[in-house]
């Protein structure tokens, strides 16, 4: 992949990101951790970057700005999970629910974004995404946690 579609994908993401930390609660992401040194905010992105580039890589058809903006609001939980609080217990299975709440609530949502974002932890939810979107998703946020958890200071925007 050349460096001009790494930029043009980077400033696809940005523009949504832009929108998002203008209305809603999206700056909150900065503020909780998600993979050890990674904040949901850098997490949602990675993950962005990702599926855009396994859709290109892999020549998947694909409604970009769905699943940008999918994405980015696939964590979008707003808490700290790491907090020790009953209601916390298993995060894994419950935040994607609390996600496409608060992503409905604050941007609205069509049924191609809520079905990414529900589904977003399969197999661990069980129901498997019903679009293309909602796959690459899912795979991207598993390739991501991966290497944001065992690369120390990984990031989308330090690959190539």
């Amino acid at each position: 992949m050349n460096n001009k579609i790494r930029e043009e994908f980077r400033k696809k993401i940005q523009k949504h990101v832009t929108y998002f930390e203008e209305h809603g609660s999206f700056l909150e992401t900065h503020k909780y951790s998600h993979h050890k040194h990674v904040s949901v905010h850098e997490h949602v992105r990675h993950v962005a970057y990702t599926a855009l580039k396994l859709a290109y890589r892999f020549k998947i058809k694909v409604d970009e700005d769905r699943l940008i903006r999918a994405a980015l609001l696939h964590d979008y939980y707003l808490y700290d999970w790491h907090a020790d609080e009953d209601w916390h217990k298993f995060h894994g299975f419950k935040h994607p629910k609390f996600a496409c709440e608060n992503a409905h609530r604050d941007f609205g949502l069509c049924e191609r974004e809520k079905d990414a974002i529900l589904t977003h932890m399969f197999p661990l939810t069980i129901k498997p995404p019903k679009h293309r979107e909602g796959w690459l998703i899912t795979l991207a946020d598993k390739i991501c946690a991966f290497k944001e958890c065992n690369i120390k200071n990984w990031s989308y925007e330090t690959t190539q």
